[in-house]
């Protein structure tokens, strides 16, 4: 693997790790009361279809790296006994939230994907068609 891929690779890890950590501050905050969680939403596929345009070879990496982390966060709440702020507060609605931030970030991880090979399509070097005397 070259250095490049390597550094940038770890800086987008990085950069998905802030995200998600914003992304819980702003959902245990709820500066928009009962429409915090369609927020919530939207900042999963902003911010994992930013990292697939970015970074597209590997858009379920980003997938996983902001999805999940938030419903762990209030079953590990939930399980320690604290509070956790969903409603209904279960065991149930944290394991069901798990596959559907997957989802909700592998569609905006995909897309951006997609919207980067829409937008910047690769381009074609000498070197991937070479001509009748190589």
């Amino acid at each position: 693997m070259k250095q490049d891929t390597w550094l940038s690779r770890t800086i987008a890890v990085a950069v998905a790790s802030g995200l998600r950590v914003v992304i819980a501050i702003q959902d245990k905050a709820a500066p928009f009361g009962d429409d915090s969680a369609q927020f919530t939403v939207f900042l999963w596929l902003v911010s994992s279809g930013l990292l697939g345009f970015v970074m597209p070879r590997r858009p379920w990496l980003w997938a996983v790296s902001i999805g999940p982390w938030l419903p762990l966060m209030y079953l590990t709440l939930q399980v320690l006994g604290w509070h956790a702020p969903i409603n209904p507060n279960t065991y149930t609605t944290s394991l069901i939230l798990i596959p559907v931030s997957l989802i909700v970030c592998a569609v905006g991880a995909y897309g951006g994907a997609l919207a980067r090979g829409i937008l910047l399509p690769p381009s074609r070097s000498a070197e991937a068609f070479p001509g009748p005397g190589t």
